[in-house]
């Protein structure tokens, strides 16, 4: 099968596997939230948009997914070593789950790391631009969180992966046969009541991307994880001001579970930090041109 057979059978497959009854599910459960909760407000400026957003949203996470599969071409792995060897700069000459261990680890359990990394985090990434769609008054800002959702996931999750593409430290050896984060194996392994789903899925990913199966993908710089946790805390920023701190806690734990966990380097976290916020203020000072009345649905430009 040739390469573009091959992502167009992904694309097709993910879809599918997106497109199931749970989503239509939840689908159905939006509308009807945002149709109880804002009664007040046409049908047309509420339901309508939300099942919108999130139809939508099983084509393009279909889409995205199926481009991380390009994630390690046309130079394989080769970030890996240079991003291990920033984070411990950045991290004064030891490595960033170190760091974090002495700083947060006494502080931070690890089972609600890996609840927060994995369920808590899913929930959050795959549903705001709904909840944005439907709770948000002012279409304006609607829009503008809508399209820094989409383009979040596209800039950093498959063209700067591609660009720097790197496994993360939990697959370092792999990559590069050097045994820098072999530790992590031991300390996982040791916590196996805690980490063990976590642990047979790393080894699944491990082995679909050597295998070549659809629609996955390994891929570690940056972090969509941290990029998609920020999302709801800009907002916050936005609506609350200086009462948004305690919104700050989910990205923190996201951070610091995307180390602890080994699926990322630190500075794949701070980077996304980084872009996340460049991008919403780029779109905000856009909008802010806009005039008043902009269709929810119109485009940027």
């Amino acid at each position: 099968m040739d390469s573009s057979s091959q992502l167009s059978t992904a694309f097709i497959a993910t879809a599918a596997t997106t497109f199931n009854a749970p989503n239509m599910g939840l689908i159905a459960f939006f509308g009807l939230v945002s149709l109880v909760l804002t009664r007040t407000r046409a049908f047309s400026e509420t339901v309508v948009p939300v099942v919108y957003i999130l139809v939508a949203q099983v084509p393009f996470f279909a889409a995205f997914h199926t481009f991380k599969l390009l994630v390690p071409q046309p130079a394989g792995f080769w970030a890996d070593i240079p991003l291990a060897r920033f984070d411990a700069w950045l991290h004064g000459g030891q490595s960033a789950w170190d760091a974090y261990a002495a700083a947060f680890g006494r502080f931070i359990p690890d089972d609600l790391v890996v609840l927060s990394y994995f369920s808590f985090w899913g929930a959050i990434a795959y549903v705001f631009p709904a909840c944005i769609v439907a709770f948000e008054r002012d279409p304006k800002v609607a829009i503008r969180y809508v399209w820094l959702c989409g383009l979040t996931w596209v800039i950093l999750g498959n063209v700067i992966a591609i660009a720097a593409a790197s496994a993360g430290p939990v697959y370092f050896f792999n990559v590069t046969g050097q045994d820098d984060f072999r530790f992590l194996s031991g300390f996982l392994g040791e916590n196996d009541d805690i980490f063990g789903g976590l642990m047979a899925l790393q080894d699944r990913l491990w082995l679909q991307h050597q295998d070549g199966d659809l629609g996955t993908g390994v891929s570690a710089f940056p972090s969509l994880h941290v990029a998609a946790s920020m999302l709801p805390f800009l907002y916050a920023v936005e609506k609350l001001g200086k009462w948004a701190v305690p919104f700050a806690v989910f990205p923190f734990i996201i951070q610091y579970g995307s180390v602890r966990t080994g699926f990322h380097y630190a500075v794949d976290g701070y980077f996304s930090i980084l872009v996340v916020v460049v991008i919403h203020i780029w779109l905000k000072r856009r909008a802010d041109r806009k005039p008043a009345g902009t269709d929810l649905l119109s485009p940027m430009s």
